[in-house]
């Protein structure tokens, strides 16, 4: 892995966040057969990265099932107000119990790892294939998660090969010692 992968040659297998926040992440590179590399960083991802990570929240509730009650009670209470912001509040809180720690990629959809959060603690789960393209030609969550997906593999590659990092301690800091900071009042 000396050189530099062109993004259209770039394919996310793998993506877990650890428990430091660190990445973990494994990909092929498509001019190479059945090569799939790995790296395990001890650098946190930029903030990007670990939000649109975030956006599978939505993907991963849906494919638990937790919404489906919700869905109910917003499509049958639009006629009432308050019933209608109550469902879509909880609808939001049950998507906010969510932690998404990493995604598995397969050429038919994605695998979700992550935990629900309940009132006695934490409980890891990992959701059943979301599958990008649904048999039915029905809308599914599957074709919202490809689109989240290829905006995540643009992020992940972006941390890889183009080393977007989360803020540095040193980095873009501007210098504050009192003999270079002109704006600097001594009193």
């Amino acid at each position: 892995m000396n050189k530099k992968l062109e993004l259209k040659n770039f394919q996310l297998r793998h993506l877990k966040l650890s428990s430091k926040g660190c990445p973990q992440i494994d990909w092929f590179d498509l001019t190479q057969t059945n090569e799939l590399f790995s790296v395990e960083s001890d650098s946190q991802p930029h903030e990007d990265l670990v939000e649109k990570l975030n956006e599978l929240k939505s993907v991963f509730s849906e494919s638990l099932g937790l919404l489906a009650g919700w869905n109910f009670a917003r499509e049958n209470n639009r006629k009432n107000e308050e019933k209608l912001q109550e469902a879509v509040r909880f609808y939001n809180e049950e998507i906010m119990r969510c932690k998404v720690s990493g995604v598995t990629i397969t050429d038919k959809g994605i695998k979700i790892s992550g935990s629900l959060i309940c009132d006695e603690g934490t409980v890891g789960l990992s959701s059943p294939l979301v599958k990008f393209v649904n048999e039915d030609d029905e809308i599914t969550i599957g074709e919202t998660a490809k689109v989240i997906v290829e905006e995540l593999q643009v992020e992940v590659w972006k941390f890889i090969y183009g080393g977007k990092r989360a803020d540095d301690l040193f980095t873009e800091q501007p210098d504050q010692s009192g003999l270079n900071n002109k704006d600097l009042k001594i009193a």
